[in-house]
């Protein structure tokens, strides 16, 4: 029987899927691998309201990343 720690890890392999994996997949997976070091593990910290509240907030705060990350690569092709 597999344990807790088998069970998600199987549940990541099926998010995942088999590689080769899209961008988006590959974004993802250095995500979730910055999560297995100190600074990205502090989420074990957040109680149930906190870690609502950031699973609401992370797509908005995606969505300024990747608008700031676009707006840079404008302001290079155009000079």
């Amino acid at each position: 029987m597999e344990t807790g720690q088998g069970i998600i890890e199987s549940q990541i392999g099926e998010f995942f899927g088999d590689e080769p994996w899209a961008p988006a997949e590959e974004e993802l997976f250095k995500w979730l691998m910055f999560t297995y070091t100190p600074h990205g593990g502090t989420m074990k910290n957040l109680d149930n309201v906190n870690f609502q509240r950031f699973k609401e907030r992370i797509g908005p705060l995606m969505e300024l990343v990747y608008s700031r990350f676009q707006a840079i690569a404008s302001e290079n092709n155009s000079k």
